[in-house]
């Protein structure tokens, strides 16, 4: 949590070195005391997309990348980036993909490089969906409004 923080607020390089915890001598109180090393604060640098999907042009989702140069780095920033990307190329009926973010740091500068890859995702297979407790509407009416189908062998 503490890391996530720092992760949030630019510290790319932040590190948790140590974690101490102790009962107060009155026992109703509880310390907990992290040593840290924090590194520099870096600021965002180049943001590219590069896709191996084929048929996918990555430069087709830039308007989702809301980094400007020049600011102080985000992780979380970026793993909602992420997802956003995903989730937007996977409405696009291209729904076998992963978003990597690769973090590339440049510790003279003080900045972060950012690339999010495009690439093939795991395989995710529906066997059966089960429709219970309907009597009114047909189960095709209600199937066609699914995004995924089941797989017929």
């Amino acid at each position: 949590m503490v890391r996530r923080f720092y992760l949030a607020h630019g510290y790319a390089d932040v590190e948790v070195t140590n974690a101490t915890s102790e009962l107060s001598p009155d026992r109703k109180e509880f310390f907990v005391t992290f040593q840290l090393t924090e590194g520099a604060r870096y600021t965002i640098g180049k943001v590219n997309i590069k896709s191996t999907v084929p048929h996918l042009d990555g430069e087709r989702y830039r308007d989702l990348l809301d980094f400007n140069t020049g600011r102080y780095y985000n992780g979380d920033k970026v793993e909602k980036v992420a997802s956003r990307l995903e989730d937007r190329i996977r409405k696009d009926n291209f729904v076998f993909v992963r978003v990597d973010p690769k973090i590339r740091r440049n510790p003279k500068e003080h900045t972060v490089d950012l690339e999010f890859d495009i690439g093939p995702g795991p395989r995710v297979y529906v066997e059966r969906i089960d429709i219970a407790g309907n009597s009114v509407t047909h189960d095709k009416v209600i199937r066609r409004e699914f995004r995924y189908a089941e797989v017929t062998r």
